[in-house]
C-alpha cells in the first residue's frame, strides 16, 4: 500500500520539476514501506531493518537536497521575486529532515508516524502552494 499517492494537481507542467516531485513521492513511499517492515522478534532482522531505514532516510535527504538546488537555481534564472522566502522553506525542511536523520543515526527514538505525516504534508503543501507560485515565471 502506498503512503502517498501522486495527485494530478501536483503537476507544475515543468517536466524536470514534475519528475523530481514524483521521485520525492516515491522516496516517501519507500521510506514508509521500509519503516512499516520493522520487526523486533529477530535481532538480526532488526539490525537489517534499521540499516535499511538509515539508507532510506539518507536517500530521501540526498535527493531532496538535489531537488532543492535545482529548483532554487531555476528560480534565480527566472528572477523569481519570492526566492528568499522559498529558499527559507527549503532550509527549514532540510533542518527538520537532518534532525530525523541524526536521530536515526544516534539510535534516538523517532516518532515514525509523526515523521511520515510531516514529510507527506510538507511535500504536498509545498508543491500545491509554494511551487505553483513560481510556475508562471518559468512559463513566461
Amino acid at each position: 500500500m502506498k503512503y502517498m499517492e501522486w495527485e494530478s494537481d501536483f503537476n507544475c507542467n515543468i517536466e524536470t520539476i514534475d519528475q523530481q516531485h514524483r521521485k520525492l513521492v516515491d522516496i516517501i513511499n519507500l521510506l514508509y514501506e521500509t519503516l512499516e517492515s520493522r520487526t523486533k522478534n529477530d535481532m538480526h532482522a532488526l539490525v537489517e531493518t534499521l540499516s535499511k531505514e538509515a539508507d532510506a532516510i539518507n536517500d530521501m535527504l540526498r535527493y531532496t537536497l538535489e531537488h532543492f538546488k535545482y529548483e532554487e537555481k531555476m528560480m534565480l534564472d527566472y528572477t523569481y521575486p519570492q526566492y528568499n522566502e522559498h529558499k527559507e522553506m527549503h532550509d527549514s525542511f532540510t533542518s527538520k529532515a537532518k534532525m530525523y536523520k541524526n536521530h536515526f543515526d544516534s539510535a534516538i527514538e523517532v516518532n515514525v508516524n509523526e515523521m511520515m505525516a510531516y514529510l507527506k504534508e510538507w511535500l504536498r503543501n509545498h508543491i500545491l502552494v509554494e511551487d505553483k507560485k513560481f510556475v508562471p515565471y518559468v512559463k513566461k
